[in-house]
């Protein structure tokens, strides 16, 4: 129902012959003139507002868009080329050798983590007795890790 009366008063609008060139000249020279128009030119002039500001919307998106895709191009031309990897070679390791690293990182880890231990609770590390460590799997993301390491290194 209220689509056939907006179509009506188009119609009707239409009819009348005042065009919106004619309509923006009247009210550029007398902005109180819009209490004359009539109730379709009101609803005209509204839907012509309305759809030029939906023009200039998609008309800066699609420059956005535009941009964005020639300097998405420009930078893979001028971007840093990527070397290919030189041919690897292969290294085995034995077992003593891999057991042996993993004894003394384990040693290591045990005397940081007694050292941190000891600092934090302003005593020494003869007081502290380490029982058992137990890794716990991180399975965060790497940028949450990236965050962390920054926000740590900004601390001091």
């Amino acid at each position: 129902m209220k689509i056939n009366m907006l179509f009506n008063s188009m119609l009707a609008f239409a009819s009348e012959g005042r065009g919106i060139n004619e309509i923006l000249t009247m009210l550029q020279s007398d902005p109180r003139s819009v209490d004359i128009l009539t109730g379709s030119e009101k609803t005209f002039l509204i839907l012509f507002v309305a759809g030029l500001g939906m023009a200039v919307t998609f008309a800066v998106l699609l420059f956005l868009w535009f941009s964005i895709s020639v300097l998405t191009s420009v930078m893979k031309t001028f971007g840093a080329k990527k070397a290919k990897p030189s041919q690897l070679t292969q290294v085995k390791l034995t077992e003593q050798a891999v057991a042996v690293v993993e004894e003394d990182e384990d040693e290591e880890l045990i005397a940081v983590i007694a050292a941190a231990i000891a600092a934090s609770l302003n005593t020494s590390i003869h007081n502290i007795v380490v029982k058992n460590i137990v890794r716990v799997n991180d399975h965060s993301p790497s940028w949450a890790k990236t965050g962390r390491i920054e926000q740590m290194n900004t601390r001091f």
